[in-house]
Parts: structure tokens; C-alpha cells; sequence
């Protein structure tokens, strides 16, 4: 029900870490994650200034919001990647492989600089869609 691919003659330098394409056929459920940051339970901002540990604090959100759906990471199809500063990006990536090891499960990725997020202790959110099926 869910392909992933990364076909011939696209880029494929960071091909370890997302998909080029997902296809979905007949999917049971969507599951639409809102941009998740670096706060923590009690809404405390993690990482000031780390943007590894925030990072890994905002792929831990994702873990949490897509498990009381009854999913996990491996169902992303599609993620949103906001950084106040592509510079950023190879620290990112890092976490990235932590934490999306399969290759065969890897969702589609888009990654934005974003001047501003919602509050400036922020450095990076995700957003994320999921398929159950």
C-alpha cells in the first residue's frame, strides 16, 4: 500500500536520509502532525542554542504524537523540515540518521530556512504526515 522510491536520473546525494517519492495506494488513515519544537512535557524550550538536541528533542515530539495514533516513524511518508539557518543542516542530518535508519522506509523531505519560527529560542521544527495501513 505505501511505495517508496528513489528513481533513476534524481539526485540522490542525500538519498540515506528521505525518499524521493512515496506513493499511497488505499490508505486506512492519515495522520497529520502539526510542526513540532524543541519543548519538552512541561513546555520548556530544550536545547537553547543546540540545534542537535533540539533536533532530537523534536523527533522525540514526533514519536510521541504519532504513537497516540497508534504509528511511528516508520509511517511518515512526508516531513517538513524548518531551520532558522541551513547552516544548521549537517547537524541535523545527524540526528536524522539516528533515528530514520531504514532506507526502505524513509519518508519524502523538505527542508525550508525559515527567517523566524514561533518563538526565537527555536532553531528547527518538523512537521509530518503519516500512513496507516
Amino acid at each position: 500500500m505505501i511505495r517508496r522510491s528513489n528513481p533513476a536520473g534524481l539526485p540522490s546525494r542525500r538519498a540515506h536520509i528521505y525518499s524521493q517519492v512515496v506513493r499511497v495506494d488505499r490508505p486506512s488513515a492519515f495522520i497529520f502532525v502539526s510542526g513540532q519544537v524543541a519543548r519538552d512535557e512541561n513546555s520548556n524550550c530544550v536545547g537553547i542554542g543546540d540545534v542537535a538536541a533540539q533536533t532530537e528533542q523534536v523527533i522525540q515530539n514526533l514519536k510521541l504524537a504519532l504513537s497516540a495514533e497508534g504509528a511511528t516513524l516508520d509511517d511518515l511518508v512526508k516531513i517538513t523540515i524548518f531551520l532558522t539557518d541551513f547552516r544548521h543542516s549537517p547537524e541535523v542530518d545527524k540526528v536524522r540518521q539516528r533515528h530514520f535508519t531504514a532506507s526502505a522506509r524513509l519518508p519524502v523531505s523538505t527542508m525550508v530556512e525559515a527567517r523566524k519560527l514561533a518563538s526565537p529560542d527555536y532553531l528547527i521544527e518538523i512537521e509530518g504526515i503519516a500512513v496507516l495501513s
